[in-house]
């Protein structure tokens, strides 16, 4: 179900990470939505899922790549089940920040752990 497994600092769960192919894939007929109640009941709430989705798409009429984020749509199913999502260009952010050493990335995982669901942003 996840790709990989984190742990959070200075709490006791366990962040999961699961990959996507892009911010379209979670919709309201998604298979995965049972997969995801499951892992975080599973683990009795100690586990939390943060989904990763590729944001970066081409047009298909003149080829430029540019950014999209996820739809209102999808925000609110997101937000309605309490599960957290972050664009890779958030993603690539938060890492910059924390390699530039402007962020923590210790703060960073547990604001993210902590949050209620939804689209994550800085």
């Amino acid at each position: 179900m996840v790709d990989c497994l984190l742990e959070v600092p200075s709490q006791s769960g366990q962040l999961g990470l699961k990959i996507l192919h892009g911010v379209d894939d979670p919709k309201l007929d998604w298979d995965q939505w049972q997969k995801i109640k499951e892992f975080e009941e599973d683990n009795n709430g100690d586990y939390r899922l943060l989904l990763i989705a590729q944001n970066l798409v081409d047009d298909p009429q003149t080829g430029e790549q540019f950014y999209i984020d996820f739809s209102s749509t999808t925000a609110g199913i997101l937000d309605e089940r309490r599960i957290t999502a972050i664009t890779t260009f958030t993603f690539c952010h938060l890492y910059r920040l924390c390699k530039e050493n402007k962020r923590d990335p210790h703060e960073i995982f547990l604001r993210i752990y902590q949050h209620t669901g939804g689209v994550f942003e800085l």
